[in-house]
């Protein structure tokens, strides 16, 4: 039996692929998955990376200084960042990132530590603060 094609407007679902609809008494599973909550790249100057950023892209800054910035995309955040202060990474939210090694506070409430996957990729687990 085919599954409805579920549309929900105008122009949805252009693919033609069959999503399956389920009747609202119909139990749901709920997976709770990690997420990543930004990229973080080195550039040799913060200031001049915004700016390009900013200029060729719809980004919003949520913060920036000498050091590092972040910026905002509607789907994640990219972390500008100099050599000598981090290392390029990925973090990942976690409200277990204490289980991975100490944890080190952020200036912005949050705190994290830095591991290695087993092909030696910086990944930084995170912890965002409370007031978030």
């Amino acid at each position: 039996m085919n599954a409805p094609v579920l549309k929900t407007g105008k122009g949805s679902n252009p693919s033609g692929v069959r999503i399956p609809h389920y009747p609202p008494s119909a139990p749901v599973l709920l997976i709770n998955m990690d997420k990543i909550h930004h990229l973080a790249i080195q550039v040799e100057d913060i200031s001049k990376s915004v700016d390009w950023y900013k200029k060729n892209f719809d980004v919003q800054v949520s913060y920036q200084d000498e050091t590092w910035a972040m910026i905002d995309f509607e789907n994640t955040s990219l972390a500008l960042v100099i050599p000598e202060q981090h290392p390029f990474h990925f973090a990942i939210e976690s409200d277990e990132a204490s289980s991975y090694g100490e944890l080190t506070e952020h200036r912005d409430g949050t705190a994290s530590v830095y591991i290695k996957d087993i092909d030696g990729n910086n990944i930084e687990m995170l912890k965002l603060n409370s007031n978030k």
